[in-house]
């Protein structure tokens, strides 16, 4: 198996193009071996069936993952309500704002429709399967643009890393963005290299496609744009080449705004407001208020911390006034107050001495302040800085976040540069990372290309400064988005294993040892294969499964179309309930007149935001319009579930020793 690295060598040419002499060589190297599975792994390897064989491994694993998923992820929820709404007909309402245009949801609503399957399996059929194809693009990609030894190692490193896998088995975008990027890479490479207008059209679609199902896709234009200006500087620069270069750059950047336009006027209603940009517009002011220290930037942000739908994420937001359902029930049913017991308020929480800094807080009438023990250094600060930020006072991760800044004071920028890169290691993780860097600092002589890797350099550096300006400013950054860099990454990644390779085989043949060359590294191969499975096992915490269970439970006691309000964290739990999900107001004083004017036939505390809810939940416990339910439950003894008792009589459902233990998976 392993001769692959050296005997693929020797059958291209530079540009990784087959030579003449390429099917003798191996026969040759065929009738030469004496194992017949060393022939048959050269021959899969070397021979047409390697892209299907690894489409097919990919799919497996991918389909694998899928089959492990039974909870629905953060994100999950936003495209699986999306693709509901969709399907009811309420399309505008679903799609709002930088949504409207995204092709995910949309295709998990069709794709339900047409097979039969729930939405949830469709949105993982459509991040799974889509995924699982990458591995086609990204062999031509690096094929075309290094060779077919790298591009065969890329292969196998994308169907097989751990993180890859991990997320394409999710309600997630990623599989569809990680394909539609790919293929604009490798169609805008071949039309700059060939001068081809069609390719560059197709390019450019498949780009669009990427963009509007994950911004990051939008850096795949100045990349081309790049590479357009790269091949002039090499070229002859005569009058058709210049020509053929500007009209390749320009028509692949052209079509997203004819997109976009084509979309806003076959789409919307006339006279509608022309969608698509509204995230543009937020960076750029964005920018400008973080560059800017004005009184107006100052008064925006401090306003935007105060807002319930929080536009940052760039993700669809449920305000508290929208729900999961959109096709009412049948027979909806309004809450009915008794009239008995319709006198006696909910009581307003005090918060005020949060932000005023009370010492006493509990003498102030407010929630007791959350206890957060000092980090020992700034290390240990980057360790603990959450990845999630919500911007709200009534969020002790927001609260948690600003204690963490003000303990670092000026070292904010090192705890911003410890998180960045502990997002890093986690996306591409630490072997991919070090055989990157050993093929780029040791390799570079041999395989680099200034036409080629200098726009991927500088796409790299960009995104790069984005993401870490998103850090900064909305304090969010997960791993998953960095395999927008796996144009430039993974071939590089692929280079140092080739020279690793190389070294081993270098000095087993020191060693009159180079009969075992093949074994080792197949062993190898298959060892690291089981570990990147292993690690790409999808582990849903005890708390998914909580929220899960009791949704479910409510749901088969109460059936459909209540009304449920809870903090946008137990969300997944609303879900599985199948209520009318209402946001609980984000800032303490303000729950207890909400739920005078909103009856509720379900308020649920819990979750990392319980400790600030201390004080109102005595409240709730003998207000005599709720009753508390799930008190024996050992499962739910981190969440207090409040039931209308309009609603009648409660049964708590029987719970097993299996049921109390049991997670799902």
């Amino acid at each position: 198996m392993a001769s692959i690295i050296q005997q693929t060598a020797l059958q291209e040419s530079s540009a990784g193009i087959p030579t003449t002499c390429d099917s003798f060589r191996k026969r040759s190297v065929f009738h030469d071996r004496s194992s017949w599975w060393e022939t048959a792994i050269e021959f899969a390897i070397n021979g047409w069936l390697f892209l299907p064989l690894t489409c097919l491994v990919a799919t497996v694993l991918r389909f694998w993952t899928l089959s492990q998923v039974e909870i629905l992820s953060r994100d999950g929820f936003y495209y699986c309500i999306v693709a509901r709404k969709i399907q009811d007909g309420h399309w505008l309402t679903a799609a709002q704002g930088w949504f409207i245009f995204n092709p995910y949801p949309p295709l998990i609503g069709l794709v339900a429709k047409l097979t039969g399957w729930s939405i949830e399996y469709s949105g993982q059929f459509l991040c799974a399967a889509p995924s699982a194809l990458g591995v086609i693009p990204i062999f031509l990609w690096v094929k075309s643009a290094f060779n077919r030894r790298i591009a065969v190692v890329t292969t196998l490193l994308y169907a097989f890393h751990p993180i890859l896998i991990r997320n394409s088995g999710e309600v997630m975008r990623e599989g569809l963005y990680w394909l539609t990027m790919l293929t604009s890479v490798y169609l805008l490479w071949e039309g700059v290299k060939r001068r081809s207008i069609w390719r560059g059209i197709l390019g450019g679609l498949a780009a669009t496609v990427s963009m509007l199902t994950r911004i990051e896709g939008i850096a795949i234009f100045p990349l081309v744009l790049m590479w357009c200006f790269s091949e002039w500087c090499i070229s002859s620069r005569n009058r058709s080449e210049t020509i053929r270069l500007a009209g390749v750059g320009l028509i692949s950047c052209v079509m997203l705004p004819l997109t976009l336009v084509v979309l806003n006027v076959s789409l919307l209603p006339k006279g509608s407001e022309w969608q698509g940009i509204g995230r543009f517009q937020y960076l750029v002011q964005l920018f400008i208020d973080q560059i800017g220290d004005s009184d107006e930037a100052r008064s925006r942000r401090l306003k935007e911390k105060d807002q319930e739908v929080d536009e940052a994420d760039g993700k669809f937001q449920l305000a508290s006034f929208e729900t999961f359902r959109v096709s009412p029930p049948t027979e909806e049913q309004k809450p009915v107050v008794d009239q008995n017991h319709s006198a006696a308020p909910l009581p307003s929480p005090n918060v005020e001495g949060l932000r005023e800094g009370t010492n006493n807080p509990t003498d102030a009438g407010m929630e007791p302040e959350i206890r957060i023990g000092a980090p020992r250094d700034v290390r240990d600060l980057a360790k603990s800085l959450p990845v999630w930020d919500r911007d709200c006072v009534a969020d002790p991760v927001w609260y948690r976040l600003q204690r963490f800044l003000v303990m670092a004071d000026d070292q904010a920028e090192a705890v911003y540069l410890g998180v960045f890169a502990n997002r890093l290691i986690q996306g591409l993780l630490i072997p991919v990372m070090a055989l990157f860097y050993f093929g780029l600092r040791y390799q570079k002589g041999k395989y680099w290309q200034r036409s080629r890797d200098w726009p991927l350099v500088l796409q790299t550096v960009m995104l790069f400064g984005v993401f870490y300006f998103h850090l900064t400013t909305e304090h969010i950054l997960e791993p998953r988005y960095l395999f927008c860099l796996i144009p430039f990454v993974f071939p590089w990644t692929a280079i140092g294993t080739v020279m690793l390779l190389d070294g081993i085989k270098n000095y087993l043949a020191d060693h009159d040892r180079l009969r075992s060359y093949p074994k080792i590294v197949l062993t190898g191969f298959l060892m690291t294969a089981t570990a990147a499975i292993v690690h790409a096992t999808p582990r849903n915490d005890i708390e998914k499964t909580v929220q899960k269970q009791m949704g479910e439970h409510i749901r088969a006691h109460d059936g459909f179309g209540r009304r449920m309000v809870a903090p946008e964290s137990l969300k997944r739990m609303a879900y599985y309930a199948d209520t009318w999900y209402h946001m609980l107001p984000r800032q303490v004083s303000e729950i207890g007149p909400w739920l005078e004017a909103n009856p509720m036939d379900y308020v649920v505390l819990g979750g990392k935001e319980l400790p600030l809810y201390s004080r109102l939940i005595p409240q709730l416990d003998a207000h005599p319009g709720y009753e508390r339910i799930f008190t024996e439950d050992k499962r739910f003894r981190r969440y207090f579930i409040y039931r209308s008792r309009a609603l009648g009589s409660f049964s708590a459902p029987d719970v097993s020793a299996e049921n109390r233990v049991k997670p799902a998976r």
